[in-house]
């Protein structure tokens, strides 16, 4: 799970927002895994192994301030009831949050959202794919939520992981293919998506 901890002003419905659209940039950039108890640096989006039979911890460290002082807002790509998260201070004391907000929960009624996947094996060619999605993300960008896979790229032995919010996208090399098959997954989560022109436009980038 993506996490980021970003100082606040305060928690306005404004300040709030944009808070979130500066973690959608903060998300876009590669993460630093935090094992159990690893620290969480502020403003560094840190990837965060969630086991659903353990409790996975980590921790934050700010400055001393007496409370009221300094605002900070935890920003994750799960809802809290998909983890359960609880905050508790040095001392083992339970912290509440002064506010709390999802923002996906306007896209969860919205009939035109929908999610498309695409799964083919192959490899693709490294710069149709990035003509291809550059020119969705410039026409489609706003509508499309997230995207995500992993892709076979021609010439390249790792799997590239890729991942995207609204207009942002990055990608990063994973582990060897070895003897597994090469194979292209995606998803994408957005609004008034049209799945067949998705598949034909990624089928193009295809050697």
């Amino acid at each position: 799970m993506g996490l980021a901890v970003l100082p606040l002003p305060a928690t306005t419905p404004e300040t709030l927002e944009t808070a979130a659209e500066t973690c959608v940039r903060v998300f876009a950039e590669p993460a630093t895994p935090a094992g159990d108890g690893g620290p969480v640096t502020i403003g560094d989006h840190v990837e965060v192994a969630l086991d659903h039979d353990t409790v996975t911890a980590v921790a934050l460290e700010v400055e001393d301030h007496r409370p009221g002082d300094q605002l900070y807002g935890v920003f994750c790509e799960h809802l809290a009831e998909e983890y359960h998260p609880t905050i508790t201070a040095a001392d083992g004391s339970p912290v509440a949050p002064v506010a709390e907000r999802a923002w996906v929960a306007a896209h969860e009624h919205d009939d035109s959202v929908s999610s498309v996947g695409i799964e083919v094996d192959g490899d693709v060619d490294g710069g149709l794919l990035n003509e291809w999605l550059g020119g969705l993300l410039r026409e489609k960008g706003t509508d499309i939520f997230r995207m995500k896979g992993f892709l076979a790229v021609a010439g390249d032995e790792r799997r590239v992981v890729f991942q995207g919010v609204h207009m942002l996208l990055d990608s990063q090399p994973d582990r060897p293919w070895g003897d597994d098959p090469r194979r292209n997954q995606l998803v994408f989560i957005g609004r008034d998506l049209d799945g067949d022109e998705l598949r034909a436009g990624f089928l193009a980038c295809l050697v």
